[in-house]
């Protein structure tokens, strides 16, 4: 007697091509047998796929908008989430393009939660979102704000740890799980423009939180006067009632 075998299949529904990184170029051809073609940055740097799971209030994804803003340029900003899409799905995928963390945002009757997983082998943190603040929120609020320029987010932010204790397991796991998820920097090599955008995360001993917040960091100049620092900035200046540049410099 013959026995019949049994195949099985999967359907994955497709998502397409996630990273927009400006670091990155292809060379798609497979006929010619090229490899891809990547900026050694975009190589070594963590990537992230950041999405919800489930059911969550538009609050929460405009949340998942703002955190993969943070995380650019390393971030899958282009990641559709379809309503069949499963956990495994993105697992299926994330070796494709070298995803290295999963954040999932997800809510229940309890609140929103956040959970930070390495891929594939773990470990997984999960946090229940105490309080949020939207970025749309706080340029609303703020009289003479305006949105960021969009060349900031080429460059990773700097991350800084605030008060995380040393004699803390659970702690010691999560500072290091927070610092993996942002490439490492070499003071030597690393160039002050890049350096746009700053993430600081703070642990708060009293409520056992960690906060953070996302800054843009302006380089400015100082030991200068006002007039030179209009030509350094390559400021139209009136020079028509002045005899020589240096009397309007020395003004």
């Amino acid at each position: 007697e013959k026995g019949e075998k049994q195949h099985t299949q999967t359907h994955i529904n497709p998502l397409p091509f996630p990273f927009s990184s400006p670091l990155q170029t292809m060379v798609k051809d497979k006929r010619k047998k090229k490899k891809e073609v990547e900026d050694p940055h975009f190589v070594k740097a963590p990537k992230s796929f950041i999405f919800k799971t489930g059911i969550v209030l538009p609050s929460v994804k405009t949340l998942r908008d703002d955190i993969r803003q943070l995380m650019k340029p390393y971030t899958a900003t282009n990641l559709k989430e379809g309503k069949n899409n499963e956990l495994k799905d993105y697992l299926n995928i994330a070796g494709i393009y070298s995803v290295t963390h999963f954040l999932l945002l997800s809510a229940t009757d309890f609140g929103t939660y956040l959970r930070i997983a390495k891929v594939a082998q773990g470990p997984t943190l999960t946090f229940r979102i105490v309080k949020y603040t939207l970025c749309e929120d706080l340029l609303a609020n703020e009289i003479k704000s305006k949105p960021p320029p969009p060349e900031i987010f080429n460059h990773s932010p700097l991350v800084v740890l605030n008060n995380f204790p040393s004699n803390s397991e659970h702690l010691k796991l999560t500072s290091i799980m927070i610092q993996n998820m942002f490439p490492s920097i070499n003071v030597k090599e690393i160039d002050p423009q890049d350096c746009t955008r700053v993430v600081v995360f703070s642990y708060d001993k009293e409520t056992n939180s960690i906060e953070f917040r996302h800054y843009q960091i302006r380089l400015s100049i100082v030991g200068i006067n006002k007039n030179v620092k209009k030509l350094v900035k390559n400021r139209i200046v009136n020079l028509g009632k002045f005899q020589d540049i240096s009397d309007y410099i020395l003004g």
